[in-house]
């Protein structure tokens, strides 16, 4: 059940992101606050911050199955 709601709701993320966004360009252009390059930088150190952030994690999940001898497998979609 769960399986068929996740896919629906990918089905229909993929709908409405072919729907096209309703901003008027008077409206857009004076609100930009960093510019393409801003953007960019902003978008790069985020996405850095979230590789780092992984490191950690696997090393946990590594200890963690250590300690336990055995990791909960992942629930499959039948």
């Amino acid at each position: 059940m769960l399986c068929w709601v996740i896919g629906i709701s990918f089905i229909a993320m993929a709908g409405w992101m072919l729907v096209p966004d309703k901003i008027a360009i008077e409206e857009a252009a004076g609100q930009q606050r960093f510019g393409a390059f801003g953007a960019t930088v902003i978008a790069f150190l985020l996405a850095e911050m979230g590789d780092k952030a992984q490191i950690p994690t696997v090393a946990l999940a590594a200890r963690l199955q250590d300690r336990h001898g055995q990791s909960s497998p992942a629930p499959r979609c039948a």
